[in-house]
């Protein structure tokens, strides 16, 4: 008896000695070093309930999500943002649940949820969602904690898109780095290219597009490889065998030209989100998808192969930034167009900005920093019915800035509310350009 007493008072003592904790890149290989790795432990107060399992996950961290054993007192469960590359993950693997992100911080016990958590109410049809939540929480090692009331926050759903990735023809291998991100967190596309954009009606395929990094500039992405005397045709034969597995061209030359053009207008003015990545920037900028953005180049004094450089963040609760926490982030520099828009749209449409200073840049070369200091890095641009993402930077360079695929992530998992939130003291200011004017019944901004 004494001995079992013993027993239980060092376990309690052994789980009460730890924190939530998770790590920003979740990419820790199994039989890492777990000895500085701190470890997450999450049950219900409400429901009191007893501890199934506790074990080491395949990606080298301790969890011990949740209760699951009292049901019955469980309005949902809530998955904590702080800043795991595998919440897209997660969401994949509870398709056909509802789930909805909250828009500001909670608490629940010890456990702070901040925004962009996860929320699954148990009053769902789907019989097994305990257990799906539970084998898909503790599978990818995050932190969750079974609530017995729904959170006081405002939240909104989190509906997964239909997704395409657009590729030219000639720049294949850099497209497959984000492809490789995508298929690694189980996140579902389509791979596309100039054949189908020209087919049309886009929008009643796809919610989101995203256009990674690829070639120097729009009319590269337009125009692409430089037709030849005859088609050049990429197709499976009997010869070639291995050819058109992940895509099909009776001639793979002249690019999407200005027809494919107006079909990404078409899109984005129904209502869809075009999401561009470093050099592809240039695109809608150069072809009059976004008209108030210019996308200049840098000078020929300006050389930086690839460094790793900061970055401000500048509108800290858009969706964009859920689970990042510090004001300012580490970004590779992809080389992408110098961004620029009007001073009077500048606060509600750059998300984040290089601070372009010799001391800013973290890792690696960079001549002539000043010429990016201050310029956007990441731009949310209303057009039409959708909105314009532009990344400056590349947040999926082949697989190595894991701290950055969140951006993107977080822009897929809250496409449908990306809509700027703004603060009382942002909805009437006076500026060097316009006097900005809000009316609260038709919730706008009106500049005079």
């Amino acid at each position: 008896m004494k001995a079992q007493t013993r027993r239980k008072r060092a376990e309690t003592l052994f789980f009460d000695s730890f924190g939530h904790y998770n790590f920003q890149n979740d990419f820790q290989k199994a039989g890492s070093d777990i000895s500085t790795t701190r470890f997450a432990f999450a049950a219900s107060s409400a429901a009191k309930g007893k501890l199934q399992s506790f074990k080491i996950l395949r990606a080298g961290l301790c969890r011990v999500p949740i209760c699951f054993m009292c049901r019955h007192s469980v309005a949902a469960y809530a998955i904590a943002h702080y800043g795991s590359n595998f919440m897209i993950t997660l969401r994949h693997r509870l398709k056909g649940l509802r789930v909805q992100a909250i828009e500001s911080e909670f608490k629940h016990g010890a456990l702070s949820f901040p925004a962009g958590s996860f929320i699954v109410p148990t009053s769902q049809e789907d019989k097994n969602i305990h257990a799906r939540i539970k084998t898909a929480v503790e599978g990818l090692g995050l932190t969750a904690a079974a609530i017995d009331a729904m959170p006081n926050v405002k939240m909104h759903e989190l509906d997964l898109p239909r997704v395409a990735v657009y590729s030219t023809w000639g720049r294949t291998q850099e497209v497959g780095w984000v492809r490789h991100a995508l298929d690694k967190f189980e996140v579902s596309y389509d791979l596309i290219y100039k054949e189908r954009v020209r087919q049309g009606n886009l929008r009643a395929a796809y919610d989101v597009i995203v256009m990674p990094h690829q070639a120097r500039g729009g009319k590269e992405i337009v125009f692409d490889i430089e037709p030849k005397s005859k088609p050049l045709a990429y197709t499976k034969s009997d010869r070639f065998k291995s050819l058109g597995v992940y895509g099909e061209s009776e001639d793979i030359t002249g690019g999407m030209g200005i027809a494919g053009v107006v079909e990404f207008e078409k899109f984005i003015n129904a209502g869809g989100t075009l999401i561009t990545l470093g050099s592809a920037s240039f695109f809608p900028a150069e072809f009059g998808l976004t008209r108030r953005v210019e996308a200049s180049r840098t000078s020929s004094q300006f050389y930086a192969p690839g460094p790793i450089v900061e970055a401000e963040i500048l509108r800290p609760a858009h969706p964009i930034f859920y689970g990042y926490t510090q004001k300012t982030l580490p970004v590779r520099y992809g080389n992408g167009p110098l961004l620029q828009l009007p001073e009077r749209d500048r606060e509600q449409q750059v998300l984040m900005r290089f601070t372009g200073t010799d001391a800013s840049v973290l890792s690696g070369l960079m001549k002539g920093a000043g010429e990016t200091r201050n310029r956007p890095a990441i731009m949310d641009v209303p057009t039409g019915a959708g909105r314009v993402i532009l990344f400056a930077s590349n947040p999926c360079y082949r697989w190595q800035n894991h701290g950055e695929f969140n951006l993107l992530f977080n822009a897929l998992l809250n496409h449908n509310d990306l809509a700027q939130r703004r603060s009382p003291a942002q909805k009437m200011k006076r500026d060097k350009s316009s006097i900005v004017f809000w009316y609260p019944q038709m919730n706008r901004l009106e500049h005079v």
